[in-house]
């Protein structure tokens, strides 16, 4: 079984059995994904004004929501923010300590510049 074949049956049972929409909805999938790619999702952590480590990196955000969690924990001080921005990244932040898991486009081949 494709990952398409798993998106379009999961968005099969979503929409109550409607297969014409799932079917339409996992083409849109499809499209957004040729047209940016794979991407990766990568889990930092670091201290304001300091720079930050790279903890991971992830083929899915589901399959980071652990480690992110994890290491959201490991903040030294209480949380004071925590937020999800329009690409999808989430953040948490206490006192100086900072967490981020963020969508990156996987480069699969030479890139050309003129």
């Amino acid at each position: 079984m494709t990952a398409r074949h798993v998106v379009e049956h999961a968005l099969t049972v979503y929409y109550d059995g409607n297969a014409e929409t799932a079917r339409q909805l996992a083409d849109q999938f499809a499209e957004a994904e040729r047209a940016t790619g794979p991407v990766v999702w990568i889990l930092s952590s670091g201290e304001m004004h300091e720079g930050g480590t790279v903890l991971g990196v992830y083929a899915s955000k589901d399959v980071a929501k652990g480690p992110f969690v994890q290491a959201a924990r490991n903040i030294s001080f209480d949380l004071d923010r925590a937020w999800q921005d329009e690409t999808g990244a989430v953040h948490a932040h206490g006192g100086c300590d900072w967490v981020s898991l963020e969508p990156h486009a996987l480069i699969t081949q030479t890139e050309l510049s003129a």
